[in-house]
C-alpha cells in the first residue's frame, strides 16, 4: 500500500498478528501471550486448536499450509513435538515469518 508522497505504508507487525490469531484460536487474554508461553502447557491448546491455527496462518500469509508442512517444520526444530512440548508463541511467529519469506517454496 502506498501513502501520499509515494511512501510505502508499514506492514502490520507479524508478531502482533500472530498473537491476535492465538488469542482468537486459544481464547486467551493478550497478556498471556508472552513469547516463551507454550501453547499446550501454558495456554491449554488441544490438537484441534493446531488445525485452526494452520487455517489462520494460511489467511495471514496468503499461502496454503498443510498439516504436513507444519509437522515437518516443527519436528525439525523441537526435540519432542509429538506432545506439543516446546511449541511457543515465538515458534509460531518464526513459522509465520518463514511462510512470508518463502511464499512459493515447499516447506
Amino acid at each position: 500500500m502506498t501513502q501520499p508522497g509515494g511512501q510505502q505504508a508499514a506492514l502490520p507487525d507479524l508478531m502482533d498478528e500472530v498473537k491476535k490469531i492465538l488469542e482468537r484460536v486459544l481464547m486467551v487474554d493478550p497478556e498471556d501471550l508472552a513469547p516463551e508461553a507454550e501453547l499446550v502447557r501454558d495456554l491449554g491448546a488441544e490438537s484441534i486448536d493446531f488445525v485452526d491455527l494452520i487455517f489462520q496462518l494460511e489467511d495471514l500469509t496468503a499461502r496454503r499450509v498443510t498439516a504436513e508442512d507444519w509437522d515437518g517444520w516443527i519436528k525439525a526444530r523441537l526435540p519432542n513435538p509429538e506432545k506439543g512440548e516446546g511449541i511457543t508463541v515465538s515458534v509460531v511467529h518464526e513459522f509465520a515469518q518463514y511462510l512470508t519469506v518463502h511464499p512459493s517454496q515447499e516447506l
